[in-house]
């Protein structure tokens, strides 16, 4: 799964090259107090629920002769585990219809067994691990 950038292999054989990052979002807002002018009692409306995430997960992906384009899957609720990546990376297969070549860092999830043994069965894919902190390397991470 991990070697040198098989850029040159994917492109001649009309793949995708994608880079991918998550990013989760409480939804319940920073703010716990705050200032109000002296006999208002200023109101801050939330959900009231102490532990609402939605995670993101985004893919920016290339291929030579082709617009490039931005995938996302959002999961409602928690994070992202390694159970999701799996279906994560057969939807991104049928969206791109075609060899893909997954770019992405070492977040527990993506170097789990589980995630390892699926990619292995899948001849279309190809996962390349990221040095442990280069978020300079992947263009993903501004997203």
């Amino acid at each position: 799964m991990a070697g040198s950038f098989p850029s040159a292999q994917v492109t001649a054989a009309g793949g995708w090259i994608c880079f991918e990052d998550e990013a989760g979002a409480w939804l319940n807002g920073p703010v716990r107090r705050t200032w109000g002018k002296a006999g208002h009692t200023p109101v801050l409306r939330m959900s009231g629920k102490h532990n609402d995430k939605i995670s993101m997960v985004a893919r920016a992906c290339f291929k030579e002769g082709a617009e490039p384009r931005l995938i996302y899957a959002i999961k409602q609720s928690g994070g992202s585990t390694k159970k999701d990546f799996p279906r994560f990376l057969t939807l991104l297969h049928r969206r791109l219809e075609g060899p893909v070549t997954v770019v992405w860092d070492n977040y527990s999830s993506h170097i789990s067994e589980h995630v390892k043994q699926y990619a292995q069965r899948q001849d279309w894919l190809t996962i390349i691990q990221m040095p442990s902190y280069a978020p300079e390397l992947n263009p993903a991470e501004l997203l």
